[in-house]
């Protein structure tokens, strides 16, 4: 071979190697300002359970490059000793991770985040109180010694006409034939349906807010908060009722 074939086989060689050369350099490309980047890989994961984190941002601080952890937690990413890795998380304090100085090559890392403590503002709990102040109607003391003469006379069908001796069939048609059974019944169906009218009539909203002026929510509240017994509003006086009341409203507007 003469020298020409020797200096001609040497170009090409050069050329090869020059061609090989910027091939290789594409493919290592060094980052920008020939930053030295690893890949790092782990899960993220709760500091107190150990459970993996789904769906945990990390966020690159100088890229703002974002990634999100998969459904098991894992999560993959490249990092260089320039970067900062923000991980967040609903119900999680954030966590800043920055490259491992000692590692030099990829790298298998878990990082944990601490769940949020949540401090609860203080509730104080109280009896139910009126929105505006009222002033309860006056009872006067000695409506309490006076006849209630709105109660009506409720016949209670207690009482029984006793047969005379004269007539043993009647007395043996009172006790036991179907039509005086009957109109014992009709006669305690209205006596309780008497009562019952009578009750509501000493004892509702109306009566309430004409003795009290409590209208809308407040009348509701107050109905809620001093309920009366049927037998009480039975057996007392107007003063009693009255009393009852106005003590109610007295202690709602303290809130007691």
């Amino acid at each position: 071979m003469n020298r020409k074939n020797y200096l001609f086989c040497f170009v090409v060689v050069g050329l090869l190697a020059g061609l090989a050369s910027s091939a290789m350099a594409q493919v290592f490309k060094t980052p920008p300002n020939h930053e030295f980047y690893v890949r790092i890989a782990g899960k993220i994961l709760d500091a107190t359970s150990g459970k993996p984190i789904a769906y945990a941002y990390l966020t690159n601080s100088r890229t703002k490059k974002v990634i999100a952890s998969d459904t098991a937690g894992y999560y993959t990413t490249v990092i260089s000793a320039k970067d900062t890795l923000r991980i967040t998380a609903i119900g999680y304090v954030d966590f800043l991770y920055q490259k491992d100085p000692e590692k030099h090559g990829n790298y298998y890392i878990d990082l944990r985040l601490t769940p949020k403590s949540y401090e609860l503002a203080p509730v104080t709990v109280s009896a139910p109180k009126l929105r505006k102040r009222y002033r309860p109607l006056t009872v006067r003391p000695e409506y309490a010694a006076e006849q209630d003469w709105r109660r009506e006379m409720i016949e209670r069908g207690d009482v029984r006409i006793a047969p005379t001796i004269s007539s043993p069939l009647s007395f043996l048609y009172e006790q036991f034939g179907s039509r005086p059974r009957q109109q014992r019944k009709l006669k305690d169906l209205v006596a309780r349906r008497a009562i019952e009218r009578y009750i509501t009539a000493r004892y509702n909203r109306e009566v309430v807010a004409e003795q009290t002026g409590l209208s809308g929510d407040d009348l509701t509240e107050f109905m809620r908060y001093c309920p009366v017994s049927d037998e009480f509003i039975l057996e007392a006086s107007d003063y009693e009722l009255a009393a009852r009341i106005n003590r109610c409203l007295s202690a709602m507007s303290k809130g007691e």
